[in-house]
């Protein structure tokens, strides 16, 4: 049986505002996560995310489970890789120091993550 998850990601504008962003995760490799910005994602929801209109810094992800075929997913941004790999099991929501790099992006970028 292979399991997707959910999430949110947080990220922070310069001006100090957070945005929120839900996530599906599904349970295959090679695909993109997909985002909601107005709700849950779920399986048809947008594979990218246009950041808001100023500098923000991913602050926080958390995943309410791990997949059981994807361990990793890399950031993607304007359609490059750009290398930073998240390992999905330091991202559950249940870990209290959960290791995510805050990475900062520009405003209109074309945010992804490809699933390892």
């Amino acid at each position: 049986m292979t399991v997707a998850t959910t999430g949110t990601i947080t990220m922070k504008g310069a001006s100090g505002k957070e945005y929120g962003y839900s996530v599906y995760i599904s349970d295959l490799a090679g695909v993109f996560w997909k985002w909601s910005a107005l709700g849950a994602a779920v399986a048809t929801s947008s594979d990218f995310i246009l950041t808001p209109p100023e500098n923000c810094q991913i602050i926080d992800v958390s995943l309410l489970t791990t997949p059981t075929v994807s361990v990793a997913s890399q950031l993607v941004a304007n359609d490059i890789p750009k290398g930073l790999i998240y390992l999905v099991g330091n991202l559950l929501y249940t870990t209290q120091n959960r290791a995510c790099p805050h990475v900062t992006v520009g405003p209109g970028t074309k945010l992804q993550f490809m699933q390892m």
